[in-house]
């Protein structure tokens, strides 16, 4: 791609202007409606970025632009300055606004929605500004004017004396004309402070009323299942303004049909297109409006739906995701980018170590024809012949309530969380289909299976090295995870950081993991070495193996291990 960088320079923390400033990254890129994203939608930038940076001396606000060719660098280029004059010379819209400082408030109630993110805060502000900021700045931003941010556009946006960045792939030498640069003002340098004078700041007003260290979180969660049979979790935490759902449906890859693999995958990118409610504009500015973070991704067995939002938009935002959930329209020009789009990672794969030895580890282990052996974007072949009919037909037969589960945590009692999911998804039908996996487990391994993948002009070699695990629900599944800790899981303390990396120095990495499925799953080293080290580093990593086979795990290890695996006391008030 063609980058284009562009920077002004902008005041301190300590400016009347610098919240007004943080708008414009909004207005501009930061939001699907910004302005800088129809050059995305219109096919001339591959992507574009913004943000301004704060501190204790005058830094910067950016822009980043990501064009296909110099030409079209040069058209987002002309984009992005036209409409900086824009912003100079014309208020910004009701919408704009409006999104702008959801987005700012939203931000920041999500900077302090934990006790760690609290002391960030607290601490980064106590060194380059002052501790008051916290208590003032959401009243700062609800007073933000469309005549504010045309002001402080003039001021600092000045197109005369903007940094300009340019990098191109090609090697022709050709190298645009310098550009002049901001002037540096300096007296805005050096500024004294001093840290004692400050005012305090009642740091509780930022905490949690109480943490509890010891409760079961059983107690605490309400269940209900639906009468179309959607399970529904919820439990209460007031302590932060925040509502967390996540969702998981049973219509990942694995149910991909023959011949059409890749489909679960390219129905989950095409889901927030278009439903019978809102169409995509409408949709993107939803989420704006309501400042809705998360996404809906697939895994290999399950399409999984993560979201937050600012508590008082629980409602909208629920209204929303169920709706291109339950009722996605699938129009044909945007499956046929969304196609084009997913398509790049075939290509991306041919040049990435990684992703080639998973798909040659995944079958061997699991052979060429079972449902785990495919990643989640399936086979090349018949990713290309994947229709927009395919994927309207997958939805119907795999999406329903019967196989569906959401837990949401709030502030709000888990009784209006259960029925405020109950409002938006108890009314959905049920497909019909209860998607259960039907697939014959894999075949016991009888030898040591191998396979040599030549990737010209690296100088490392990507080692993967793995045997057949465990089912999901298996007893031996917590055993396995702190064994898995111990061996490469860890850090560089595990036994092969410690025996391949620290003192062998034969991995520039090292690390190992496990892979439970509801059929096995698996148990994989993976490291990267130094080409024709292959054979010694395999034999280092057997030796380890067999020693924790042989002796078992030290207590020191293993107390180690019960800090390393138990839930955090941030996990345990969630």
């Amino acid at each position: 791609y063609y980058l284009g960088y562009y920077s002004f320079r902008i005041p301190t923390y300590d400016s009347e202007d610098y919240h007004i400033i943080q708008t414009i990254p909004l207005i501009m890129s930061r939001s699907h409606t910004a302005r800088l994203e129809k050059l995305v939608d219109q096919g001339i930038a591959l992507g574009s970025s913004s943000s301004a940076h704060g501190g204790r001396d005058p830094r910067t606000i950016m822009f980043l632009l990501y064009g296909k060719s110099e030409e079209t660098l040069r058209q987002c280029e002309e984009f992005l300055f036209n409409e900086i004059e824009r912003l100079k010379n014309e208020p910004v819209s009701d919408l704009e606004l409006q999104i702008a400082k959801n987005k700012l408030d939203a931000d920041f109630v999500f900077s302090v929605q934990d006790a760690s993110s609290i002391a960030e805060q607290i601490g980064y502000f106590h060194t380059v500004y002052e501790l008051d900021y916290l208590k003032t700045i959401r009243d700062k931003y609800r007073n933000i004017t469309k005549d504010d941010i045309q002001r402080v556009a003039r001021k600092y946006l000045d197109t005369d004396y903007v940094i300009r960045g340019y990098l191109f792939p090609d090697t022709s030498g050709k190298a645009p004309a310098p550009q002049p640069v901001a002037q540096i003002d300096e007296n805005s340098h050096g500024k004294f402070y001093d840290q004692d004078k400050g005012s305090r700041i009642d740091i509780r007003k930022f905490m949690p009323k109480e943490l509890e260290y010891k409760i079961n979180l059983k107690d605490k969660i309400v269940r209900k299942v639906l009468p179309n049979g959607a399970v529904v979790l919820a439990m209460q935490n007031p302590n932060f303004d925040i509502v967390s759902i996540k969702g998981t449906l049973r219509s990942g890859p694995v149910f991909d049909t023959v011949g059409k693999t890749g489909l679960a995958t390219l129905t989950v990118s095409c889901l927030q297109y278009g439903s019978s409610k809102f169409d995509k504009e409408q949709i993107d500015l939803k989420k704006d409006l309501i400042s809705l973070r998360g996404k809906i991704d697939t895994g290999l067995e399950t399409v999984t739906f993560n979201y937050s939002m600012v508590s008082d938009k629980f409602d909208q935002a629920l209204e929303l995701i169920a709706d291109f959930i339950q009722n996605p329209t699938f129009p044909e020009n945007y499956f046929e980018q969304e196609k084009a789009n997913l398509s790049i990672y075939f290509q991306q794969k041919e040049q990435s170590p990684e992703d080639l030895q998973d798909e040659a580890f995944c079958e061997m282990l699991y052979g060429g024809n079972h449902p785990y052996s495919n990643s989640k974007y399936g086979k090349f072949a018949d990713f290309q012949k994947l229709t927009v009919n395919d994927v309207k037909e997958f939805h119907k037969k795999n999406y329903g309530p019967e196989h569906l589960i959401i837990a949401a945590v709030g502030p709000q009692s888990p009784e209006e969380l259960i029925s405020i999911v109950e409002k938006h998804f108890g009314s959905w039908k049920r497909s019909g289909n209860p998607n259960e996996m039907a697939f014959d487990d894999m075949e016991p391994l009888t030898g040591v299976k191998d396979k040599h993948i030549s990737l010209p002009g690296r100088s490392q070699t990507y080692i993967r090295m793995g045997w057949p695990g465990i089912k999901i629900k298996d007893g031996d599944y917590y055993p396995l995870l702190m064994l898995n800790t111990i061996l490469g899981g860890g850090s560089l303390s595990s036994r092969l950081g410690t025996e391949i990396r620290v003192k062998s120095g034969m991995a520039y990495s090292v690390y190992s993991y496990i892979r439970p499925r509801t059929f096995k799953g698996s148990i994989n080293v993976v490291l990267n070495t130094k080409a024709g080290n292959e054979e010694e580093v395999k034999k280092k990593i057997l030796a380890v193996i067999k020693d924790v086979i042989d002796k078992g795990v030290t207590d020191e290890e293993f107390f180690i291990c019960l800090l390393y695996t138990s839930p955090s006391p941030r996990d345990r008030t969630r």
